[in-house]
């Protein structure tokens, strides 16, 4: 009955799993796609804190909208340490702005713990394995993620960063409304999925 209308893409989750999410992702976005991860918030706080919490710079607006919300110590614009609940509710800030300036915090998030965990012995990044992958959903092997943890340094730039995009480009999306009247983006899928070769593929 909704043949022809859209919806989120994370709902191809519920469809269909990670399996239909999975392609859904290939045939919309044309990159190859073959494993996965998902999640949870109690994972993402425990893999933090395992790490010794995160270093963020905090905006004004930042510090002051978590300090709404926290009963310790409280935080000031410029750096400050997050353990793993602090980095979760900066993760998902999003009434101080947009969604857009929300993913930049998440994406902020994924490169202080990367440079936390590269700083890292064999002994946390196991138990930081042992710890996460019983509450995540993942085709990857425990020695997969190991690998991937151990040869993390090896991902990083000269600057020790790690290339980052967001997904669909600003430019190249627009508000649209989709099943019963669900808000969501409309995408250019065609100009999103050249991006994305450009990205992966293209020489700098």
């Amino acid at each position: 009955g909704y043949e022809g209308q859209c919806d989120w893409i994370t709902h191809t989750f519920r469809y269909g799993g990670a399996a239909l999410t999975m392609k859904t992702v290939q045939d919309c976005f044309k990159v190859d796609v073959d494993r996965y991860v998902r999640v949870n918030f109690n994972a993402f706080e425990k893999g933090i804190n395992i790490l010794g919490g995160i270093d963020i710079t905090l905006t004004p607006k930042e510090a002051q909208a978590l300090n709404v919300e926290i009963k310790e110590e409280k935080l000031h614009p410029g750096l400050n340490y997050l353990n793993g609940s602090l980095a979760l509710r900066y993760s998902r800030l999003r009434r101080i702005d947009s969604d857009w300036k929300r993913i930049e915090r998440q994406r902020a998030v994924i490169q202080a713990a990367l440079n936390k965990a590269k700083e890292k012995s064999i002994f946390t990044l196991n138990e930081l394995a042992d710890t996460i992958l019983p509450m995540v959903q993942t085709n990857l092997t425990k020695a997969e993620i190991t690998s991937l943890l151990w040869n993390l340094p090896g991902f990083l730039n000269e600057e020790g960063l790690i290339e980052q995009m967001t997904i669909p480009t600003y430019d190249t999306c627009w508000n649209d409304v989709g099943i019963d009247g669900r808000k969501l983006i409309g995408v250019d899928f065609t100009a999103n999925a050249q991006i994305l070769q450009e990205f992966f593929y293209e020489e700098p």
